[in-house]
């Protein structure tokens, strides 16, 4: 798989220089081994749900309302149990990634198995004499080398469990490196993915995440439980016959499986359905939203029985603040922080792409495992000395998203070290920004949604720290009117959670969700409007750069051919300007066909079906066949015992009387698929194509065949199209072809059957 060649590298420096210069779209990035070979034709899927619900509700009798129950019921059974699995899998995340993170500083004197947090509870000051440091335990007393020896395990442990989640990953489930969630969205757009949802992937991403997060490293677990919780809800489907032959209860089963991976993450089943029909559905009927909202109702129920944290919280970061209400002036600091998170995604999905352009292309890709123990390494180094970097990625978000109290010793708190926590929380963005944007998409289970929050919430807090500084110190400059003269005016914690939903809005290009997730985080109503602006601002910037969010670049950068959802210009031109000409064609005829030629047919051509006309002379169009329905032909043949030779007739007016006989194969046939004239503007055909997820489309005049448009020219002339310009950067013009070539030469053809199947 090629990235980028040698004579590339100095084009991607002179990119590397300008943050803001347009990354290349489409399969630049790589090409797949197999390039739309698995796809998946939902206007047939459709067509196959509708016939089958039918015949379940025609049937009256005892038996036949039986399976009608069963049959409905089977899908709320399902998101059920995912729902309680994802939420016990969260739950012991949380305790063993706090147990985990706490041994890397020290351990309890009550048992090795306690976290601090467990290990203190009834010691609530900084001095807990239940907890003893390494070089305590080790004996050594002396500032300096207790200092060193503590550093020092700090990296070893640091190392040992980057590097263990890397070799479980490597070994046992390639699938489970990232994130998850760009694939979750290739599989439920309509793409086959092996490997990708099975046992051993679900697994391997839950003990990797675990050993991956306490580790250290800059990585989230919350996008890794969406796909953690789609893998639990595919386990439970394939122990069901009633999800074999629907693709599309499949679909809404991993959108109902998303919500519950969010649910799960932070303790907000609303934001967790939002979330799924915001991010992961291209197209979201009503079963859908009402699956997400049963799914990320047990799995908060799930979590919230399992208690992790002992305090009745769903999550660690969750936050609470006074009703202290917000002022006019501060509307300012809101946007100014809008803006910094529309920066910040733009600026980390950039970069992270190229890093990941030059992992691809250089010898690390070949040893994932050397590189996390090199992550590890230079992740301990550099985060040991700063006490922010040194806590864990949640550990930190709460501290952030905390209200200082008056017996509050923390170092956002002490009311005369302003100058040095400004310093301290301003190294902490930059140097969380470069190891963030290193680390997602390496070989681990990585988020992005933890340490773009984490980030936020710093320049948000540090923000707030500066205005608090400012209205302390000038309480009669006229902005600060509005203020009480005797009590506390800004609170830097609501800045960090603004910061937080900007970041989070500007790499994910999330809106209401983030809204939603932060108000169920916080239950206060009063900072709603803050929150809007900051994540309003902060998409517009981030939009005025590049539309496609993080999710997107990397299905891109995959190579799988998804139409984004997004509103991009197209190329002004017509149907019969990009169609397929009826003579490059492989057709069938209505008459005139035999068994024989059906079976040559699809072994010489791996075209996922086939248009059918009357004759090659008048062209009439009748209808379309795809190749699993030829071969159903050819095995009902072979079941009737019919000869090779026996004409097939897709014709429905067949009467057998005493001539030969014939293979009626018209109830085989879409006779009414979706059609076009070749005046039709391409626009339309990519808005069709993308929202009902078509795989091909015929382009009709006058009942007169002309052509075929498929999906893979569809998006092989928008990637062509938005790419022109931007090949002057970064000479990948050689990549590109090759991609297209292969899409052309597959002939969109359809191997996979089932969404995620083992």
């Amino acid at each position: 798989m090629r990235g980028i060649s040698d004579n590339d590298s100095g084009a991607l420096q002179d990119v590397l220089g300008n943050p803001f210069q347009p990354i290349p779209s489409g399969a630049a990035y790589g090409i797949r081994s197999t390039i739309e070979n698995e796809s998946i034709d939902w206007t047939n899927e459709y067509a196959k749900d509708r016939k089958r619900n039918m015949e379940l509700s025609e049937d009256t009798s005892f038996y036949g309302k039986l399976r009608y129950l069963l049959d409905y019921a089977a899908v709320l059974i399902v998101i059920i149990a995912a729902g309680l699995l994802t939420g016990f899998v969260e739950s012991t995340i949380d305790i063993v990634v706090n147990w985990l993170g706490d041994i890397k500083t020290g351990t309890c004197n009550s048992g090795f198995y306690l976290a601090k947090t467990y290990c203190c509870w009834y010691e609530p000051s900084d001095a807990c004499p239940s907890w003893t440091k390494w070089n305590q335990a080790i004996g050594v007393t002396s500032a300096f080398p207790a200092y060193i020896i503590d550093y020092f395990l700090y990296i070893l442990f640091t190392i040992a469990l980057s590097t263990t989640s890397a070799l479980f990953v490597s070994y046992y489930a390639p699938a489970a490196r990232g994130s998850g969630i760009s694939e979750v969205k290739t599989v439920v757009s309509g793409y086959v993915i092996p490997d990708f949802m099975n046992f051993s992937t679900f697994m391997t991403k839950w003990i990797g995440l675990i050993l991956a997060v306490s580790s250290g490293l800059w990585v989230g677990k919350e996008g890794p439980l969406v796909h953690i919780a789609c893998c639990a809800a595919n386990a439970f489907m394939n122990i069901m016959p009633y999800f074999y032959t629907s693709e599309i209860r499949r679909r809404n089963v991993f959108i109902a499986a998303s919500a519950a991976g969010i649910s799960a993450a932070f303790g907000a089943p609303i934001g967790g359905v939002l979330f799924s029909l915001e991010q992961i559905a291209y197209y979201s009927p009503e079963s859908a939203l009402w699956n997400s909202f049963v799914a990320a109702m047990i799995a908060s129920l799930s979590l919230q029985a399992m208690n992790s944290y002992r305090t009745g919280k769903l999550v660690l970061f969750q936050a609470s603040f006074t009703d202290m209400l917000w002022h006019g002036f501060e509307i300012g600091p809101f946007i100014l922080l809008g803006i910094l998170g529309g920066l910040f995604g733009t600026l980390f999905i950039r970069y992270n792409v190229r890093v990941n352009l030059w992992r691809r292309s250089s010898h690390i890709a070949q040893n994932p495992i050397r590189e996390i123990a090199g992550l590890g390494l230079i992740t301990a180094i550099v985060s040991y000395p700063i006490v922010f970097l040194r806590m864990e990625n949640f550990v930190l978000l709460s501290k952030l998203f905390k209200e200082c109290t008056a017996s509050d010793t923390s170092p956002l708190c002490v009311a005369d070290r302003h100058i040095s926590t400004i310093v301290l929380l301003f190294l902490t963005i930059v140097i969380a920004f470069t190891l963030s944007v290193y680390s997602f998409g390496s070989g681990v289970p990585a988020g992005v949604i933890l340490p773009s929050m984490t980030i936020g919430a710093a320049m948000g807090r540090l923000i707030g720290i500066i205005m608090e500084v400012w209205q302390k110190n000038f309480p009669n400059f006229f902005l600060f009117s509005s203020c009480a003269a005797d009590g506390k005016c800004i609170n830097p914690a609501v800045y960090a959670l603004v910061g937080a939903s900007a970041a989070l809005s500007g790499i994910t290009r999330m809106t209401v969700c983030i809204i939603v997730i932060m108000f169920e985080l916080t239950g206060a109503l009063t900072f709603v409007l803050p929150i809007m602006i900051g994540v309003l601002i902060a998409k517009w910037v981030a939009d005025a750069f590049d539309k496609r969010n993080i999710y997107d670049q990397y299905i891109t950068f995959l190579g799988y051919t998804v139409l984004p959802n997004r509103g991009d210009s197209v190329p002004d031109k017509a149907a019969e300007n990009i169609m397929t000409p009826y003579d490059d064609l492989v057709k069938l005829t209505e008459e005139g066909t035999t068994i024989n030629s059906l079976k040559t047919v699809i072994d010489t051509h791996t075209f996922s079906g086939f248009p059918i006309v009357n004759n090659y002379r008048d062209k009439v169009f009748q209808g379309y066949i795809n190749r699993k329905m030829i071969s159903k032909i050819i095995f009902d043949a072979e079941l009737m015992r019919l000869d090779d030779d026996c004409p097939v007739s897709f014709s429905n007016n067949i009467h057998q009387n005493d001539g030969p006989r014939v293979f009626n194969a018209g109830k085989y046939l879409d006779a009414s698929p979706l059609t076009f004239e070749p005046t039709t503007h391409f626009s339309v055909l990519e808005e069709i194509t993308r929202s009902m997820g078509l795989k091909y489309t015929l382009i009709v005049s006058k009942s007169v065949l002309l052509g075929m448009v498929s999906r893979s020219d569809i998006w092989m002339l928008v990637d062509e199209y938005q790419s022109d310009d931007e090949d002057d950067n970064i000479s990948l013009r050689t990549t590109r072809r090759e991609v297209r070539r292969l899409l052309s030469s597959s002939g969109d053809s359809e191997v996979g059957s089932v969404i995620g199947y083992n």
